[in-house]
C-alpha cells in the first residue's frame, strides 16, 4: 500500500538525520540536524526507500523505472555537483581564512551509506507493517 512507500521514506529520512547528529558529536562537529551534507546522505535515503517502495508495490514497472532515473539523479547531484561546490567552498575557507563557506555535498560513501539505510529500512517497514 501507500502507506508503507510514505511510512518508509519519512523514516528513513528521520533516521538518517538521528544518525547525522550522533556522527556530528562523535567527530566534535557543530550539532546541526537537517543541515546539507554530511553522513549520510537524506536525499539518497529517500529515494532509494521510495524506489524500494515502487519495487514492493509495482514491481517492475515504468513507476519503478521512472523512480530509480529520479533516484539516480538525485544521488549524482549530491556526490557529483554539490560535492565540487563543497571542494570550492572548503578551498575558499583556505584562502580567505575563513568558515563562512559550509558543506552542502556528499562523499560517495555517504551516498551509498543512505542508499543502504533507505533500502534497509524500506525491506523492514514492508516486512513489519
Amino acid at each position: 500500500m501507500l502507506y508503507e512507500a510514505v511510512t518508509s521514506v519519512v523514516i528513513a529520512v528521520l533516521l538518517g538525520e538521528m544518525l547525522k547528529v550522533l556522527f556530528q558529536a562523535a567527530n566534535h562537529e557543530p550539532i546541526r540536524p537537517f543541515h546539507l551534507g554530511g553522513m549520510p546522505s537524506t536525499h539518497a535515503a529517500a529515494v532509494a526507500g521510495l524506489c524500494t517502495g515502487a519495487l514492493a508495490e509495482t514491481g517492475p514497472s515504468m513507476l519503478l523505472l521512472a523512480c530509480v532515473v529520479f533516484g539516480w539523479i538525485v544521488a549524482r547531484d549530491a556526490y557529483g555537483v554539490r560535492w565540487e561546490v563543497t571542494k570550492h567552498s572548503f578551498a575558499l575557507n583556505s584562502k580567505l581564512k575563513t568558515r563562512e563557506f559550509e558543506a552542502t555535498g556528499h562523499t560517495r560513501d555517504q551516498v551509498l551509506a543512505g542508499v543502504c539505510l533507505g533500502i534497509l529500512v524500506t525491506v523492514l517497514v514492508y516486512a513489519f507493517v
